[in-house]
């Protein structure tokens, strides 16, 4: 009997097939969930970008913060003990010459 059942179930899902009809007005939403999703990586990776710049100017700022309050005579000093700290990472940005220049600095690998 239980087999009966089964059989009967698979013979129903045979014939469930979707006509042309239904088959396009469901594309429409695939392609539409797949153009949601894709704005919303979009979105989310400007999100991102958005934030990354605004720290790199936040650390940027309290770089010459610092290197204001500890003193001209301090600044080379601390900007070659920076650079041997900071060589591991990447898109570093270091003070040269005054704390008001900046240029990125790709870290030798």
């Amino acid at each position: 009997m239980r087999f009966n059942t089964l059989a009967s179930l698979y013979d129903l899902i045979a014939q469930a097939k979707p006509t042309s009809d239904q088959v396009e007005s469901g594309f429409i939403y695939v392609i539409a969930a797949f153009m949601a999703i894709w704005f919303m990586i979009a979105g989310y990776l400007f999100w991102l970008n958005r934030r990354q710049e605004n720290l790199r100017r936040e650390v940027e700022m309290l770089r010459q913060e610092e290197a204001e309050r500890q003193g001209p005579g301090n600044l080379g000093r601390n900007l070659e003990s920076q650079s041997n700290d900071e060589s591991e990472g990447f898109g570093v940005y270091r003070a040269e010459g005054t704390a008001q220049e900046s240029t990125a600095v790709k870290p030798d690998m």
